[in-house]
């Protein structure tokens, strides 16, 4: 499914300016983000429960495409624009779990990806920092989470930073990013900006509202917490 959304995406007419979901899906939910992002929330009739999708476009179209369970395990990302697909590796030696986060505090991760370079180690951790915030009246909890990417030959990208995590939706949505890579660092903020539920304007609306001039930054593979 993924790999047909990514090209029907992309095959997409320009001037069509709704996101449709594939055959037997339903979206719950656009956010709208800075550093020119929209994101938008949908689930499968034929998944296991608990299991959900997103797909963000920016300025120039679809960015990625990310498949997660209900704990928030990275199950599948697809970047459309470098045409790579990361899958989790299962069973992962400590995996991702948003009930444990969210019962105490703070959750460590350690799991591998199967992408087309090979097998990539993700490790980190993600930490509550503070009490219940209100973004467009929706409720989040603030976080913080560091990570490290490795391959056969080390630590090849590390990357820190804060995110938000929603209880009533089971994800997390993006903060501000510092990544390392090479020795040169990047940062950016995708903080959401308006959170829109079907029936509202603006849902499914596939054009980024937020910081588009200033947002030329291309993604690089993403840590485990963002928009799980």
């Amino acid at each position: 499914m993924i790999r047909a959304l990514a090209l029907t995406l992309i095959a997409t007419p320009a001037m069509a300016d709704q996101f449709v979901p594939p055959a037997g899906c339903t979206a719950s939910l656009t956010v709208q983000s800075k550093n020119c992002e929209v994101t938008h929330v949908y689930a499968c009739a034929g998944d296991a429960p608990g299991v959900n999708w997103s797909v963000t476009f920016d300025n120039d179209g679809p960015v990625y495409i990310d498949k997660i369970d209900y704990e928030t395990q990275w199950l599948e990302t697809f970047h459309v624009f470098q045409g790579v697909r990361e899958t989790l590796i299962i069973p992962a030696a400590d995996p991702a779990s948003l009930t444990e986060l969210l019962e105490t505090g703070v959750d460590a991760y350690d799991f591998r990806l199967q992408s087309g370079d090979g097998e990539i180690r993700v490790v980190g951790y993600d930490q509550i920092v503070g009490d219940v915030l209100t973004i467009d009246d929706e409720p989040l909890l603030p976080m913080i989470f560091e990570g490290r990417y490795e391959d056969d030959g080390g630590v090849y990208m590390t990357i820190s930073g804060t995110q938000y995590v929603s209880e009533k939706h089971r994800r997390f949505f993006a903060g501000t990013f510092e990544v390392t890579e090479d020795g040169d660092s990047r940062t950016w903020d995708s903080s959401p900006f308006e959170f829109i539920y079907p029936g509202e304007p603006g849902f499914l609306d596939k054009t980024p509202r937020y910081e588009c001039a200033a947002s030329m930054i291309r993604h690089v593979p993403r840590q485990q917490g963002d928009l799980r």
